[in-house]
């Protein structure tokens, strides 16, 4: 199989891009969940203190920043300077309305029914909560923002263009310099720096392949700095704002060490890719009963059972969450295209549709 090298400048039809990005993407996606299972607020004080800890040292991973990065690179392919704009990005725009537009309002809705019934709202029958949970449907809450930033993305992507036009080749030293200094000219739901990061190195033409080629050699090296950059993070050491750029040196080894893998020769982990856009929308779902079940064989009456209690709960939502997928997937095909926009039953992930291995 031949692997692609991804860059701006060539996405051939029909075949497959690095897979570096789908298993990058994965072990994000992964990383996510633990955000959602904590126990430390359920611990007293002081016991909560390591439980918070623990909790810190799995939990903030910047995730969220690559997938927005790797989105952003993912829609701009082929918009490029001399590229015909419209006619790209109207094709992509028709896309997005099945892999974006429609998976967020189905899981928005089925999150606005979950969080009125079960969780969030109890008494929502009264007036005032009524409002409350059509507020937060109608500007897309119960955590599903990162969605929701994509599609005013892609719909805003002309004036992504004009300013890549208009900066030229400072393109991307403005959005590395947004992304340092953590700064967004507005609400980060209408512009990410990442995704414009992203956005910016498609527009040139950047070759991510020969970017972070070199990198490779330094994993072992990142995963080592990065576990004593996690550990002194969750123990409050305080650390110079310069270290922050070792979980992205991480991420782009590893990015690195995966470029060249044929996918298609693991079946499992080819598997996992195509449920990265479920485990990410639906783990919710499943974290709240997991974390009332946990508790009844782990009690939290110290830090050291809560920290383990999170620990079981963040794996059995991954393994729970991927059994559902893989029942849908066997079962519900159809279903379960409709709420992953395509990708968990067509394709082995974001990058783009393909249901058997290329031939070569």
């Amino acid at each position: 199989m031949e692997i692609l090298p991804v860059t701006a400048k060539t996405e051939p039809s029909g075949k497959r891009m690095n897979a570096a990005i789908d298993i990058l993407r994965l072990v994000c996606v992964l990383l996510v969940v633990p955000r959602h299972c904590p126990y430390s607020h359920r611990v007293p004080i002081p016991p909560c203190g390591l439980v918070r800890n623990v909790e810190l040292f799995f939990s903030t991973f910047p995730s969220l920043d690559i997938l927005f990065l790797l989105s952003g690179f993912l829609f701009f392919v082929n918009l490029g300077p001399d590229a015909n704009f419209c006619a790209s990005w109207l094709a992509k725009l028709r896309r997005r309305v099945a892999t974006l537009f429609m998976p967020y309002f189905a899981w928005t809705t089925a999150l606005f029914v979950w969080n009125a019934i079960f969780h969030r709202f109890p008494e929502w029958m009264s007036p005032g909560d009524i409002v409350h949970v059509l507020r937060f449907y109608i500007e897309g809450g119960f955590g599903l923002w990162y969605l929701k930033t994509l599609m005013i993305a892609a719909l805003a992507a002309p004036a992504y263009w004009l300013a890549f036009k208009a900066l030229g080749r400072f393109s991307v030293p403005v959005g590395l310099a947004f992304c340092i200094l953590r700064v967004s000219p507005v609400d980060r739901i209408f512009f990410n720096p990442w995704y414009f990061l992203g956005a910016a190195l498609a527009f040139e033409g950047v070759d991510l392949n020969k970017a972070v080629r070199s990198l490779r050699r330094f994993l072992p090296a990142a995963f080592v700095a990065f576990l004593l950059f996690q550990t002194s993070r969750a123990a409050n050491v305080s650390l110079p704002r310069c270290v922050g750029f070792v979980p992205y040196l991480l991420a782009a080894s590893f990015f690195s060490a995966c470029t060249g893998v044929d996918i298609w020769k693991f079946p499992r982990l080819r598997v996992m890719c195509e449920a990265s856009m479920f485990l990410y929308v639906s783990h919710i779902f499943v974290a709240w009963p997991v974390g009332r079940l946990v508790p009844v064989f782990i009690p939290l009456k110290s830090g050291v059972a809560a920290s383990a209690a999170f620990i079981v709960r963040t794996v059995l939502t991954i393994m729970a969450d991927f059994a559902l997928f893989l029942v849908l997937r066997k079962f519900a095909p159809k279903t379960l295209s409709v709420v992953t926009g395509g990708r968990g039953s067509a394709s082995p992930g974001f990058s783009g549709p393909l249901t058997s291995p290329p031939t070569p």
